[in-house]
């Protein structure tokens, strides 16, 4: 009994390794064929077709539709031996929407190493065709921020993604804004953003976020530097209003170069000649002589 129970066993063995050796022929005798997911109408494209790398022989023949494909160059019928490339690729040109396949047909594959026929099949490779316009109908359409703000200062009203324009201040003397925006739909693009150079007073800043299908929407924000208080003297009778920045005075009389004073505690830029004195003050038409004798454009400009 335990002999028959013995032989059972050995049985049940040997078939298991045979389909198993079944299984693996099968897996290796396999043919690939490969190609793009997506594809435009119009547009060349490439299909690959492998035999397993243990073929010693092989036969098949690529297959395709051809109302939808068109073959630029590739043989279909193939046959191979060992020694020969174990991939073949072909061009095809789209023709049409909707989905192409390419399989290997009629395919016969030798095993190299027992020259014995196993087990062919072959994948197929799917490619999807679209026209452009289907394509750009496709695009999304959402040109909309998901937050936008300006380092160092406070938007109002608060940020809302239908809500296209803003207020918000910076302290004085700021040179610089940094403007954060991010899109509600990764696939749109946004310009306006970054390192922004401002001025004193008001600065009209425009961000533009374009949907990847193509509409835009822009956001504006008023953004203001804050002036400090004006400086101001008294020169005589006349009351002048001190310039702070040299970016604002234009025409600096020749012979002029540049400097700086310190007025009621505060240093703002100057321009001195030792040599035209009151002469260039009056050229000016209002001047201020300091008490060593050089004048000051700043304080020529009321």
């Amino acid at each position: 009994m335990k002999r028959i129970k013995s032989l059972i066993t050995g049985v049940f063995i040997l078939l298991f390794i045979f389909f198993v050796k079944i299984d693996y022929a099968k897996a290796a005798c396999q043919i690939g064929v490969s190609a793009p997911n997506s594809v435009t109408v119009g547009q060349t494209f490439k299909v690959s077709v492998s035999v397993p790398s243990n073929a010693g022989a092989w036969e098949y023949t690529l297959s395709y539709d051809s109302s939808k494909v068109k073959l630029i160059s590739g043989q279909l019928h193939v046959v191979g031996v060992s020694g020969d490339s174990k991939t073949s690729t072909y061009s095809f040109t789209s023709l049409t929407s909707g989905t192409a396949s390419f399989k290997a047909v009629n395919a016969s594959v030798l095993d190299y190493s027992s020259e014995a026929e196993c087990f062919s099949g072959s994948g197929i490779a799917s490619v999807n065709m679209k026209s452009q316009a289907e394509i750009e109908a496709s695009y999304s359409k959402n040109n909309n921020l998901a937050s936008l703000s300006v380092e160092g200062a406070v938007l109002s009203p608060e940020f809302n993604k239908n809500t296209l324009e803003y207020s918000a201040e910076l302290p004085p003397d700021t040179t610089k804004a940094k403007v954060v925006a991010t899109p509600e739909d990764s696939k749109s693009t946004i310009t306006g953003t970054g390192e922004i150079d401002v001025v004193d007073g008001l600065n009209k800043i425009e961000i533009t976020v374009t949907a990847q299908h193509g509409e835009k929407k822009t956001y504006i924000i008023n953004l203001t530097v804050k002036e400090l208080d004006p400086i101001k003297v008294k020169v005589g009778k006349k009351n002048y209003t001190i310039v702070r920045k040299k970016g604002l005075i234009e025409n600096v009389p020749t012979g002029f170069v540049e400097t700086t004073i310190k007025i009621k505690d505060q240093e703002v830029v100057a321009y001195k000649s030792d040599i035209a004195k009151l002469k260039a003050a009056k050229k000016e038409g209002e001047g201020l002589r300091t008490k060593n004798d050089m004048f000051y454009l700043t304080l020529a400009l009321a």
